[in-house]
């Protein structure tokens, strides 16, 4: 079944959607007002061989997935409501919260391993937070690393006390 989370869809178009595909998956508080629209499918990631190649070859884990709430798309077309559409074409989909477990983000990495750009990220969103800040302990250590690839990895090796920060640089926010 379809868990909707960003307001209820009308005819024109349909809200960010997610199939919870497994009991452990993610479950996603639904905001008073809409921030965030989707014009097409996100899919577990099961449900496609070639994507489970590519999460095993950058070792992203099952508890990363479920605790991140990661699918895939093969075609959509994803905007922060008052922007213009991004189109994302073979990706992995990782939403990102911020502090307040907002959505706030949504990262888009290619699996194929073909398109110009390795992450995309739609028009409107913020990476002047760090990814992974709302599931930090702050009485214990934290590390920074610059991509989330990086944050991946690191994941799957038990370290999870870890944020990043979208690049070299910090936003204002960041710091």
């Amino acid at each position: 079944s379809f868990r909707e989370f960003f307001g209820d869809t009308d005819t024109s178009s349909t809200y960010f959607k997610s199939q919870l595909s497994s009991q452990n998956r993610k479950e996603f508080s639904q905001p008073k007002e809409k921030l965030f629209e989707l014009d097409g499918r996100l899919l577990p990631v099961e449900d496609s061989e070639r994507v489970m190649a590519y999460i095993h070859k950058i070792h992203m884990t099952p508890e990363f997935i479920n605790t991140f709430g990661v699918h895939w798309t093969h075609y959509a077309k994803m905007k922060f409501i008052g922007e213009t559409y991004t189109t994302f074409i073979d990706r992995l989909c990782i939403p990102v919260y911020d502090e307040q477990h907002k959505l706030c983000n949504m990262i888009g990495r290619d699996f194929t391993e073909k398109q110009k750009h390795k992450e995309l990220y739609p028009i409107g969103s913020t990476t002047d937070v760090f990814f992974n800040w709302n599931n930090i302990n702050l009485s214990r250590e934290i590390i920074l690393v610059e991509g989330a690839k990086s944050l991946i990895r690191l994941w799957s090796m038990g370290i999870k006390n870890v944020v990043s920060s979208f690049g070299a640089s910090l936003g204002k926010n960041q710091i």
